[in-house]
């Protein structure tokens, strides 16, 4: 931030400061909402993200943090608050997004976000979530299911997910009574060619778990829509406004992702 703008921000009163906030707070959402949409749902890059936030399982808050040296101090009451959440089955995927954070590179933030899901195993002997860090300089190097990981944890904002143990035990039970010939199916319906598909069927093995299941189909859609998805990811580029945020602004509450 300059200068002239610290003394601009100084100088605003609360009111003024609370109203700037608000509106801060408002655009991250807004963006944050689009990339569910346009992106996550829309191109099935995670099956279970629309019956989640549907079902009223999905939670958002918004952290005004841009000190790293502060991630455990000023982010583990708000996880602590997510552990009680599912105790009552509350909550099946919760984010945290911090704006400020997006200024770190992205092996900057995977540091912060080893020393939070760090903090957070020793704090709670059998948590309740897996912690996953998305950040938008998440650059992909290999197209392969694998290697596609970083690009479907590029996000508008610097985020902590955090992922319910109990809901991936249910879905790995429910996929180990699913009828594997579903992806042949996908892959027919894919329009690749058949000498393509055949390939993909040969490299893939009879019993696909949950994420490998996901990355398979992923892979696919990259390989078919790449350019759309691309598309979707820059409509929700981060603009100019994070200037204006300020580190003791008060972080918002969780709330559900209507």
């Amino acid at each position: 931030m300059s200068s002239a703008t610290e003394c601009s921000v100084q100088g605003k009163t609360a009111s003024q400061q609370s109203d700037a906030r608000r509106q801060a707070e408002s655009w991250v959402t807004s963006r944050n909402d689009s990339y569910l949409h346009s992106f996550v749902e829309a191109f099935g890059v995670c099956p279970y993200a629309a019956r989640c936030r549907t079902d009223g399982k999905l939670l958002r808050k918004i952290s005004w943090i841009d000190d790293p040296e502060q991630i455990t101090s000023r982010l583990l009451p708000a996880v602590d608050a997510l552990e009680s959440a599912a105790q009552q089955h509350e909550v099946e995927v919760a984010l945290l997004v911090c704006p400020s954070l997006s200024r770190l590179s992205a092996a900057r933030f995977s540091k912060c976000h080893e020393a939070l899901r760090s903090a957070y195993e020793q704090r709670h002997r059998k948590p309740a979530f897996y912690v996953v860090p998305f950040h938008p300089d998440q650059r992909h190097k290999v197209i392969s299911a694998s290697g596609l990981v970083p690009f479907w944890r590029r996000s508008p904002d610097a985020t902590f997910q955090f992922v319910s143990v109990d809901l991936l035990h249910r879905l790995r039970r429910g996929d180990q009574q699913r009828d594997p010939s579903h992806l042949a199916l996908q892959l027919a319906a894919s329009g690749l060619p058949p000498e393509e598909i055949l390939r993909e069927l040969e490299r893939m093995p009879h019993s696909l778990s949950t994420s490998e299941r996901v990355a398979s189909n992923n892979l696919l859609t990259f390989r078919q829509h790449h350019h759309a998805l691309e598309d979707a990811l820059d409509r929700v580029a981060v603009d100019d406004f994070e200037g204006i945020m300020q580190a003791d602004w008060v972080d918002s509450t969780w709330q559900v992702v209507q």
